[in-house]
């Protein structure tokens, strides 16, 4: 079977989206697991290690949005609706956990702060207004890519040809109508 020339026909389209896919779902699931394994062994009690772990989250939610942009991205344009709608309620979930996460870290922040040496305070102070600043400018913009997305991830009605003809429900003018002047 010979490939038709056009790169965005769809049969390309469609053999190549899943796969695509896949593979964004491995970059997104790839910096949690190093999270995971990171944050071993678990001391939710210390602050020091609270900062550490929220810090790790804050740093790849960048990576997974992207991911999660992508897949959304590759889910219209091959007209696959279901990785859509799943990258939409994923951008919602991982926006709203960013919330407790940002202020967490930020209290968690301010409790260890004390205990940074005087020559790191200000590299330490630096680091954790980026990392928090990062998260709260991604949590809007996580909201907003998940509700339009909801929006996008619907599946097109069939057009009626009637529909077609109409342009802010009125007929198309035609050359019989006396609203047409030459």
């Amino acid at each position: 079977m010979e490939y038709p020339p056009n790169p965005t026909h769809p049969f390309r389209v469609e053999t190549l989206a899943p796969a695509l896919v896949a593979v964004m779902v491995i970059a997104i699931l790839q910096p949690l697991v190093v999270i995971i394994t990171t944050m071993q062994p678990m001391l939710p009690g210390e602050a020091t290690w609270r900062v550490q772990v929220l810090a790790l989250l804050l740093g790849a939610a960048p990576q997974i949005s992207v991911g999660i942009a992508f897949i959304a991205m590759v889910g219209l344009f091959g007209e696959r609706y279901r990785p859509v709608r799943g990258a939409a309620i994923g951008a919602i979930v991982l926006g709203v956990v960013l919330i407790p996460v940002i202020i967490f870290y930020g209290l968690d922040t301010i409790e260890i702060r004390r205990m940074v040496p005087y020559e790191r305070l200000r590299s330490f102070q630096l680091n954790a207004i980026q990392a928090a600043g990062v998260g709260v400018i991604l949590v809007p913009v996580l909201l907003w890519l998940g509700w339009r997305g909801l929006r996008a991830g619907k599946k097109p009605q069939p057009m009626d040809i009637t529909d077609a003809l109409l342009i802010d429900k009125q007929p198309l003018p035609g050359p019989l109508d006396p609203r047409v002047t030459n």
